[in-house]
This record gives C-alpha cells, sequence and structure tokens, in this order.
C-alpha cells in the first residue's frame, strides 16, 4: 500500500507540471505565458493529490465507484487544455513548449481514462488481483510520465532562455523570478 500511495503522488506531481496555456483574444506576454502555467500546474496537482487521497481513503473498503467526479475534474481539466493548445499551435515562438505541453496533456488524459476509471467498477467482490493488475498499470504509467517531463521541463527552460528570463525551480511549478 505505501508503494501505491508513492505512486499516487508521483501521479499527482505529474498532473501538476501538465498545463500551461489559455486561449484568450489578446496575446500574453511570455511571462505571463509561463506564470499562467504555473496556475494550471497548481491546479493539476491539486485535482491529481484529490484522487489520490481518495483513493487511498476507499482502498479497504474497495468502492471505488466514489472516484469518478475526482477523475472526471481532471478529464475535463486535461481536455479543454488539449484544445486551447491545439489553437495555439504556431503562436508562441519557439512553439516548442506548445508543442510539449500538448504532447503532456495527452499522455496525461490517456494515463486518467485508462489507468483511473477502472477503479471506478470495482467494488467488495472484485479480487485483490484485479486490483493489484489495475495498480501495476497505474505504476507503469507514472514510470513512462518521466519522459514526457523531462521533455516538458527543457521545453519551458528554451523558451525562458529565447523571452529573456529565468525560471524558479519550486516544488512542480515553474514561475518567473527575473527578467534578464
Amino acid at each position: 500500500m505505501k508503494k501505491l500511495l508513492n505512486v499516487l503522488l508521483i501521479v499527482g506531481f505529474g498532473l501538476a507540471l501538465s498545463s500551461c496555456v489559455y486561449a484568450q483574444d489578446a496575446k500574453m506576454s511570455p511571462i505571463e505565458f509561463n506564470n499562467y502555467c504555473a496556475e494550471i500546474t497548481s491546479e493539476l496537482y491539486e485535482k491529481g493529490k484529490a484522487w489520490g487521497t481518495h483513493f487511498a481513503e476507499t482502498s479497504d473498503s474497495k468502492n471505488f465507484s466514489s472516484l469518478k467526479p475526482f477523475r472526471e475534474a481532471v478529464t475535463k481539466l486535461t481536455k479543454s487544455k488539449i484544445a486551447e493548445f491545439e489553437k495555439l499551435k504556431g503562436e508562441y515562438e519557439p512553439n516548442t513548449l506548445v508543442v510539449a505541453m500538448l504532447d503532456f496533456l495527452k499522455f496525461e488524459h490517456n494515463l486518467v481514462t485508462t489507468t483511473f476509471e477502472p477503479f471506478e467498477k470495482f467494488d467488495a467482490k472484485t479480487s485483490d488481483e484485479t486490483i493489484q493488475n489495475a495498480v501495476n498499470n497505474l505504476i507503469a504509467a507514472a514510470e513512462e510520465e518521466g519522459n514526457f517531463l523531462t521533455k516538458l521541463n527543457a521545453a519551458q527552460k528554451e523558451f525562458a532562455q529565447k523571452h529573456g528570463f529565468q525560471i524558479q525551480e519550486t516544488e512542480g511549478e515553474g514561475e518567473v523570478i527575473e527578467e534578464e
């Protein structure tokens, strides 16, 4: 169970890193764009963390149906951000940050729908083996997430360097600390 909770925290952290743009009529400055990324990251982190916490609370009873609203909140957010990023391709040059974020959001959306959702069908009659298989799938997906996070981090640093600011490395958030 400890390993599962650690994985859930990793997934929550990954979700926290997962978005950063919204389409608005007036284009944001690069710094505003980056800071908006940090805001969305915080929101996704909180939603992923809430799912993981609730999962831990329901694991003894095996009544996982109550996880649905938590998963749906993450799914709704990833879906809306994917749509925004699709519209923003080419907006911020270089657009490697937009592309990396879009790839990451698509991965996160898939992770949530393929690894979180199956738990909602489990109940007290579900075998421990079936639950463990679902946990193993979640762990495998969480491990794959690292590749996307690495690409996203590199794209964000490239974006900051191109636009003359530095990113402060904090827990899951990258906010501007100074302009060069």
